[in-house]
């Protein structure tokens, strides 16, 4: 558990990973809410050729 008023940050490099991107973050979703009051989910974007920023933008939409 950490401290209260801390924050969790997990920040995660993306490379042509358009169909792997909504599983990975429901499954790190639920660890985090499970271990951390309060959490973000950084996605960057490595140059990807496929799709993959715009499924990180649609992720970005359904979960502010």
């Amino acid at each position: 558990m950490n401290k209260e008023g801390e924050i969790c940050s997990v920040v995660i490099p993306v490379f042509n990973e358009e169909e792997n991107l909504e599983l990975l973050h429901r499954r790190l979703s639920k660890v985090l809410q499970h271990s951390c009051e309060d959490y973000e989910i950084i996605l960057v974007d490595d140059g990807s050729r496929d799709n993959s920023l715009q499924a990180m933008m649609r992720l970005r939409e359904s979960n502010p």
